[in-house]
């Protein structure tokens, strides 16, 4: 979210991501996931913390997080997770991440101008174009 920086970004995700996990445990607790939950949210407010909401900033911050955590940091997890090679669980999620970009993206973007709208004046003329 715009209104916060990477810090409280990168602990609101790891937060998320083990009450999630105690909420609803599926499989073993893996720590290399709340890492990368936690770097997705610093990723989001590097980009976008302080930042008017453009399409091409909403577009790069999703690239980033998607090869970053979706593809690299997700892929090594699963590899150390459960022993299957690194190419192996890599190829399926490149094809996922590319289909799932224009989605996630326009989505991301949708979400964050509409926050100007449900909060005061202010904060619109502060982050949205």
């Amino acid at each position: 979210m715009p209104s916060f920086g990477p810090v409280i970004g990168g602990i609101v995700g790891a937060l998320a991501d083990v009450l999630g996990y105690l909420v609803n445990p599926t499989g073993p607790f893996f720590p290399g996931f709340t890492i990368a939950t936690a770097i997705s949210g610093v990723i989001y407010g590097f980009f976008l913390y302080k930042k008017k909401v453009t399409i091409p900033r909403v577009m790069l911050a999703q690239a980033v997080e998607s090869v970053v955590v979706s593809l690299i940091l997700n892929s090594i997890n699963l590899s150390i997770l459960y022993g299957n090679g690194f190419i192996a669980v890599l190829t399926p999620k490149i094809i996922k991440a590319v289909a799932l970009y224009p989605f996630k993206t326009a989505l991301l973007y949708l979400v964050l101008i509409a926050i100007p709208v449900i909060v005061p004046q202010q904060m619109k003329e502060k982050f949205v174009n």
